[in-house]
């Protein structure tokens, strides 16, 4: 119930600015490189573009230490 509480949070967000251009992003603890994060942590990154201003969110959850963003290489 809580991750469903989670996702209508971060869908809400997304929702309120929806006239701009916005992209999301899921994040697991198993999905990070080089090595697995935290297993049961869990996020979402809401980044919005409108003209020349960007704005962003990202919420966590059951991440015990700060986070840090990396630059992926591509696939």
């Amino acid at each position: 119930m809580r991750k469903h509480l989670f996702v209508f949070r971060c869908v809400a967000l997304l929702a309120a600015t929806a006239a701009a251009q916005s992209y999301t992003a899921v994040m697991t603890g198993g999905a990070e490189v080089p090595n697995p994060g935290d297993a049961d942590g869990t996020g979402v990154a809401l980044i919005t573009i409108d003209g020349t201003t960007v704005r962003y969110s990202i919420v966590t959850q059951n991440i015990l230490e700060s986070a840090d963003i990396n630059r992926v290489g591509s696939a």
